[in-house]
């Protein structure tokens, strides 16, 4: 007869709505400290679960609020908090599931005595009388008698029944499974901003303060299509060291090369598409029509993203004013070189030669310091130029565009 399922299985939350999730990128935070010979799962056994090989385990329940008092910070973890008696009745559930073999005594004490289990909340945990009961349990200051009245004198102060059944399941453990539990919870604040937290771990991997959004964006991204790709096949995610190590590393790599991060940008057209001085020309020279609007957006597009970076690397120091005019400079000698080429010749032929300049430079890909830059913002530069009227296609292109 097969078994029923596991607790934890039951209050999975796989298909809930995740979005930018408090306790996803808690799950991104402690991957990014993750252990060798350790792997961690995002709502398996628990929210998360971090397990080493030597079986010891980690289960964190993960508790978020966004109520505030009123000095505007994050309320803080009461005594009657469903948060913290809904957290202590799941790990009670959990030590004592018969459907994963602890139905006995002595099978729920060697799975207590092998776990963590970690309540990683946002909530002020300072004053809490229930965790200060806890701890000074762990100290030795108190009873286990004296909590179990601290407990039963609690049940009289709520009104919530399942509060009331939570004290009881908890009261209601084996003595020495209890007594180890207790020994074996810890608790773990979070900061206010999580995910400025997952940056400064980042950058404490010796990554540039300019490129930590980078690598935070590609390492959210990877997960995430990760996740979703699981969730679809009806799998956990789970990550091992040495997966994080091969998924994860070529990430960190690259952003620490001395190799300028090419980013793309939320794409913004400008309204006149079609007036743009570089788009005028490649009307004239016969490269696109004046209704392929389609078209324009594309090669405005690269225009605009190779501008943006060039924005973005100087903004974060990456590059200087002269790094990036002798960039332009060079992008402008290309052509010379290629434009006198084309044009050394008849001028009867002006806009097939002027088509055969401007095909054989968008073939060329560029560098700027020892970035090599691929097909579009190679492209991108050439249109930049020409927009800005420091290069045409035509062999007296200035004519008409440098008026």
């Amino acid at each position: 007869m097969a078994l029923g399922k596991k607790y934890y299985e039951k209050t999975s939350a796989d298909n809930k709505e995740i979005g930018f999730d408090y306790q996803y990128l808690c799950f991104i935070s402690k991957l990014l400290d993750i252990k060798i010979g350790q792997k961690i799962a995002y709502e398996e056994k628990d929210d998360i679960h971090i397990e080493s090989s030597d079986g010891k385990l980690i289960l964190i329940q993960v508790k978020h609020s966004i109520q505030t008092n009123v000095n505007d910070a994050i309320i803080n973890l009461t005594k009657l908090d469903l948060d913290l008696w809904k957290t202590l009745y799941n790990w009670t559930q959990i030590i004592t599931d018969s459907s994963d073999g602890r139905s006995k005594i002595q099978k729920q004490l060697s799975f207590v005595q092998n776990t963590h289990f970690v309540l990683l909340t946002n909530k002020n945990l300072a004053t809490n009388p229930i965790l200060l009961k806890i701890k000074a349990l762990k100290d030795g200051n108190l009873k286990l008698k004296e909590f179990n009245d601290y407990l039963a004198n609690l049940k009289k102060q709520t009104n919530s029944s399942t509060i009331v059944k939570y004290i009881d399941t908890l009261s209601s453990l084996n003595k020495q499974v209890y007594e180890c539990f207790i020994n074996n919870i810890l608790t773990e604040q979070t900061k206010t901003n999580v995910i400025e937290g997952i940056k400064q771990q980042i950058r404490e991997k010796m990554i540039k303060p300019s490129r930590v959004d980078d690598v935070f964006s590609s390492i959210y991204a990877k997960l995430k299509v990760d996740f979703f790709e699981k969730v679809h096949k009806e799998e956990k995610q789970v990550i091992t060291y040495d997966e994080y190590l091969e998924t994860f590393t070529p990430i960190f790599e690259n952003f620490k090369t001395t190799l300028l991060p090419y980013r793309f940008f939320k794409r913004m057209l400008p309204d006149n598409i079609a007036e743009q001085y570089f788009i005028q020309q490649l009307i004239e020279i016969g490269d696109i029509s004046e209704n392929d609007i389609v078209e324009m957006a594309d090669y405005t597009e690269s225009m605009l993203q190779m501008k943006m970076n060039l924005d973005k690397w100087y903004e974060d120091n990456e590059l200087t004013i002269e790094d990036i005019e002798s960039f332009h400079k060079e992008t402008f000698n290309i052509w010379k070189n290629n434009h006198k080429k084309h044009h050394k010749n008849s001028s009867n032929e002006d806009n097939i030669n002027a088509y055969a300049c401007l095909s054989e430079l968008r073939e060329k890909l560029l560098k700027i310091q020892q970035t090599e830059l691929q097909t579009s913002p190679s492209n991108g530069e050439f249109y930049y130029l020409s927009n800005e009227k420091r290069l045409g296609w035509k062999k007296y292109w200035q004519e008409k565009y440098k008026k």
